[in-house]
Parts: structure tokens; sequence; C-alpha cells
């Protein structure tokens, strides 16, 4: 099977953090020893580290200080592991309760309450939001607070409709993935990480909510074609391009053509406000105008990242190797790095 992947023209230029790999490095020495305790031998632990999760924040935080980059790179590896464990799994009907557990013993953690201390994910999550709340105005506390929740509860959502066995709508999808996808987690840590706090105008300026939708709307329908191979094999419903093939009937090609087109629309929405803030009543405030440039680069970033990594593509692919233009897959096997027995390895 056969398709062509569209290439994004007019990103902002790609600028990679100074000590992205080192750090990248470290991280991987801490997520080790969180792997080593659910994942059965090395070589899955290897799979996991290639995809270079924690280079992600390296690529879109490139002007955050060291020691912030720890902490995004800590916190990326620990989400996208969550992302594994709790959302990708074979036997998805008996896994709803199990899934739950997992979910609410995180939020007693993110709440700052008593974990089960045999919890065995519980100490690393303890251990890195510690280090990341001491970062946070008491503002952005609470929004980081409150951002996590939701991802946990869209983590649920995104099961139970998994669950169901039935193809979901595009809107179903919709609003379930703006949930999981985290991204206002992430805008927050590029705010912090710039040493800006812009909680009093998050929810007051409507440009800025405009702002953040588009680079929502850009990225996620952008990883959902990159993402498109792994998700064809595991015949995963949470695909835009999927859910318009099988639901809305259109061509394998022509959903990809749509969702592209969906995506760039993010990025105009995310470009035109940018121009209205730039131009509007807040325009003298240098820690906007200074968030408005990271974000730029947090885009780019995040699509070079998508391009290389090869979590969207399988075992068969090592970092940097591109898929850009065209891509063909065997749908008859299950050769994608997806972590299935790591459920299993949490009772």
């Amino acid at each position: 099977m056969q398709y062509i992947i569209p290439k994004f023209y007019n990103l902002p230029e790609f600028i990679q953090h100074s000590s992205a790999e080192e750090i990248e490095n470290e991280s991987n020495e801490w997520v080790r020893g969180l792997l080593s305790k659910v994942l059965p031998d090395e070589r899955q632990i290897q799979l996991f580290l290639e995809c270079r999760h924690a280079l992600w924040a390296g690529m879109v935080y490139p002007h955050i200080s060291a020691d912030k980059l720890r902490n995004a790179c800590d916190a990326v590896q620990y989400l996208f592991l969550m992302d594994d464990l709790i959302s990708y799994r074979n036997d998805l009907r008996s896994t709803e309760n199990k899934s739950a557990k997992i979910i609410n013993q995180l939020k007693e953690i993110i709440l700052g309450r008593e974990s089960d201390p045999d919890f065995v994910f519980g100490p690393p999550l303890n251990d890195l939001y510690r280090r990341m709340r001491a970062t946070f105005t008491p503002a952005q506390q609470n929004r980081a607070d409150s951002a996590l929740l939701v991802i946990l509860d869209g983590f649920f959502d995104e099961v139970c409709l998994r669950a169901t066995g039935q193809m979901i709508d595009f809107d179903t999808y919709y609003l379930a993935h703006q949930k999981t996808c985290g991204l206002n987690w992430c805008f927050l840590l590029c705010e912090s990480g710039i040493g800006v706090d812009l909680s009093d105008l998050i929810h007051t300026y409507p440009a800025l909510g405009r702002l953040h939708q588009g680079l929502t709307d850009r990225m996620n329908f952008g990883n959902a074609i990159f993402g498109l191979p792994r998700d064809m094999v595991k015949h995963d419903i949470m695909n835009p391009v999927i859910v318009f093939v099988e639901h809305h009937g259109l061509s394998l090609q022509n959903a990809i053509d749509k969702v592209y087109n969906l995506a760039l629309e993010g990025e105009k929405m995310f470009n035109d406000a940018i121009q209205e803030i730039i131009e509007g009543e807040y325009r003298h405030r240098t820690d906007l105008l200074a968030y408005l440039t990271n974000l730029k680069y947090f885009m780019a970033g995040d699509a070079k990242w998508e391009e290389m990594t090869p979590r969207y593509k399988g075992t068969g692919y090592s970092w940097g190797e591109s898929n850009t233009f065209s891509v063909s897959i065997d749908t008859s096997k299950e050769n994608l790095q997806i972590l299935d027995k790591l459920f299993y390895q949490v009772e």
C-alpha cells in the first residue's frame, strides 16, 4: 500500500538547543531506570530510546535554560511512555479498569496526595513534578495541574473509544484528541522556560486562544499524517485519516489531503493570530512578543522531529531516515514499535 505525504512548506527556521543531545543523554538515563521496571528486556527499552523522545524537547525549546530543558525532556519521556502504556495495546476490551487505575494514581500525585507506595510510576512522577513546580509561578502551577489532569482524562476517553471496537466520526475524534495531545501543557513549558508568565492573558485575550488553537491543529493534523503507518498497522481509530476513510468514505489519498489541508488551516490561524497580536493592544509587551517568537520555533522543531523519529515509522527505520514524500507499508505485519506488553507488567 502506497500513499503520498505532502510536504509542509513555509515553516520557520528550525533551531536546536545547544545542549539538546547532552541533556537528552541525561534524560535517557533517568527514564531507563523507570523502563527497566516495566519492560521485560533490554531490546524493548532500546526501541523506546531509539525514538529519541527527549530530543523533541531540545528541538522545540531552543532558548530555555538547561535545567528547565532537562525537566522538559523528562516530562516528554514520561508522557510518551504513559501514552504507550495506556493507549496502545491489543486487548483493549479488558483494560479499561486497568487504565483507570493507573490514571487515578497519576492524578493523586498531581494533586499532591499520597499514592500507592507499590505504584511503580509514582516515585519518578513525584521527583519530576517537584522539580517542575519549583520553576513555575503560583499561577502557572495551577495551570500546570489543570493541563495535566486534562491530558489524563483524554487518555481514558481514548481508551474507552478504542474499546468499543466501533469507528468514530470526525467530531468525536477531534473533541477527544484535543485533550490527549497535551499542548496547553507544552505551551506552558515554553512560556515558563523563557522566563515569562502570561497567566493574566491566557483566558482573557481571544487572540492568544486562537494562536494556541491554530498551533494545536497544525501539530495534531501534521502528526496524524506522519503517524499514519503506525496507526494503520494497529487500525487505530484515533487518527483523522482513518476516520475520514472508514467513517466518511474518502479514499486514502483524499483523506490524507484533507487532513493536510486542515493542518494548513491551523497554520494560517496561528500566523493570523500572531499578526493580530503584534498589531494589537498588547503589542508593547516584550514578554508576549518573546513568547510568539519561541512558538514559531516550537512549530518548526516539532515538524522536524516528527519527520525524523522512527516512532511513527516502525522498527525498520532509524533516526533521520526520511519518509516525507512516499511510504510503502505492509499492513499484515505488526512490525511497529508499540509497547503492547508493557501494560501487563503493571497490575
